[in-house]
């Protein structure tokens, strides 16, 4: 009879954070140790190759560099269009004062020559260290904090991981400002429930500010929304409404002699919210115009492309450029998420749903923006309650996403470049890109179905009775107490995802728990 309760034990033991981190360390140092040594092989081009298209990298940090240009120009709203907010306009103006005023103001064919320019690289460096050196910290604290800091060592290989992911590694290599957005909306994701009142303010000003600098984080604020935190989302949209108009007024020439203050005023804010078209005659506001670029479906990337992971990749791979089919698609599945978002049980679950409405949209789609899937993911591991088995599911998918994934084909890329012909699209070298859109879809698909399906039950007092006395290995040869074992913890395995469990088996103390 021992034997047999044993193996029930042993059939029924739900997955523990040790195993999840194990899995995920495990995993990110085989592919890492792969791309060394094919790197080495290759003189380092192998591995370049996971960030540079063919090796190329002419146009590395050129998003931050091109924006510092751009940003110190007076026109950079009515001749150079661009359609930043102002808040990231403002961050780039200012970091444009430190640099040569003749360098900021060259030429766009001549703009690399700020890649020369030790000044502008050591700008970029200090940016890119605040903000990896805040997301380990951010990463770190929270998942301490939700685990009484029991998994110390857990938090610190998890929060390494991530600030070394792929998606992180290739937005700095970008230099693209989306890390900044990352950093401030993944703070509002994790410490919009702390205790601390000063950290949950802050925590709002963080999302106002990733929203003023790309507008599209402001939809993390459906959370409050969600968790009927009314008042705390009208202060929310106050300081969102804050981080979009005041950064306007930093574009005033109050020294002009022409006009008044307030009239100077008034017209830079009109100014700001312009953009001059082509015709010279016709203007539309640079938030719209944002929003549309955003909304754009089928014009902004109207074709199959690896470097976005919207539903519109899949479309477009089995039915061709059929824009109308893609925007329809999108629409369904953005309407999907959006409700999934509301009644989904876990806590990750709603934020993934979340990231999967701005990572969906295909202008704001890129294999950067996937850091915002951090903020899931940590939570996923730190404060979801109980396991189940199907969660397996999430952490491969994630761990697909996050590692960095060698160049298998590296030495015959004519292995895939006739699959890459058939779709009609150019060769690529990056394997994280290859298979971005297919493991994102399919973790929206498999979590929609999980959520639907699932029917949740409460456990009776004999059966949680029965499972605690078995942790304690208090179970001795009863067959009834076994039978109690397995069906406890077979309800474990069906029970609702935001349940609250006196048996928690994630929060570890430097030893496995058993089942």
């Amino acid at each position: 009879m021992e034997k047999n309760t044993s193996s029930l034990e042993k059939k029924n033991k739900m997955p523990t954070v040790k195993q999840f981190v194990i899995f995920f360390t495990v995993f990110f140092a085989c592919n890492l140790f792969i791309i060394l040594v094919l790197g080495a092989a290759s003189g380092g081009s192998a591995w370049t190759s996971m960030l540079f298209h063919n090796g190329s990298t002419t146009d590395t940090f050129m998003d931050f560099l091109n924006s510092i240009r751009d940003a110190s120009s007076d026109d950079v709203y009515t001749e150079r269009n661009v359609i930043y907010p102002p808040l990231s306009n403002l961050i780039f103006r200012l970091l444009s004062k430190l640099i040569s005023p003749d360098l900021a103001a060259t030429q766009f064919s001549q703009r690399k020559l700020l890649l020369l320019d030790r000044v502008s690289m050591m700008i970029y460096f200090l940016f890119a260290v605040v903000c990896i050196l805040s997301m380990l910290r951010i990463i770190e604290s929270y998942a301490n904090i939700k685990s009484k800091g029991k998994m110390k060592i857990y938090a610190s290989i998890i929060s390494f991981l991530m600030i070394i992911s792929y998606p992180v590694v290739y937005c700095l290599e970008r230099g693209n400002i989306t890390i900044l957005c990352i950093v401030l909306a993944t703070f509002f994701l994790l410490f919009k429930d702390s205790e601390s009142k000063v950290v949950r303010e802050l925590s709002y000003i963080a999302l106002a500010l990733s929203a003023g600098i790309k507008l599209y984080p402001a939809l993390f604020g459906l959370t409050l929304i969600i968790e009927k935190k009314y008042k705390e989302a009208a202060r929310l949209v106050g300081y969102g409404v804050i981080a979009v108009v005041v950064p306007m007024l930093f574009f005033v020439d109050f020294s002009a002699e022409e006009a008044s203050v307030s009239a100077q005023i008034f017209t830079t804010l009109k100014l700001n919210l312009s953009v001059l078209s082509s015709d010279a005659e016709e203007s539309s506001s640079v938030v719209v115009n944002l929003i549309q670029n955003l909304l754009s479906f089928a014009t902004k990337k109207s074709s199959f492309n690896l470097s976005c992971v919207s539903i519109q990749n899949i479309v477009f791979l089995i039915f061709g450029s059929d824009t109308t089919l893609a925007t329809m698609m999108i629409g369904v599945t953005e309407i999907i998420a959006l409700i999934m978002a509301f009644f989904a049980k876990k806590e990750w679950q709603k934020l993934f749903f979340l990231c999967y409405i701005i990572l969906n949209i295909p202008s704001a789609s890129s294999s950067y923006a996937l850091g915002f899937l951090m903020a899931p993911m940590v939570v996923l591991l730190f404060n979801s309650g109980s396991f189940r088995k199907r969660d397996w599911v999430y952490i491969v998918c994630f761990a697909l996403l996050f590692a960095p994934l060698p160049t298998l084909w590296y030495y015959h890329p004519e292995v895939v470049t006739s699959i890459f012909d058939k779709i009609g699209y150019s060769y690529n070298s990056k394997l994280n890109q290859c298979i971005a859109t297919y493991v994102f879809q399919f973790m929206f698909v498999f979590l929609t179905v999980d959520a639907l399906t699932y029917s949740p039950k409460k456990k009776s007092k004999k059966k949680m009775a029965a499972l605690s006395a078995a942790s304690e290995g208090a179970v001795g040869t009863d067959v009834l107490a076994a039978d109690d074992v397995n069906a406890a913890a077979q309800e474990n395995d069906n029970t609702a995802p935001g349940a609250e469990t006196d048996v928690n088996p994630n929060v570890e103390s430097g030893k496995d728990n058993e089942a």
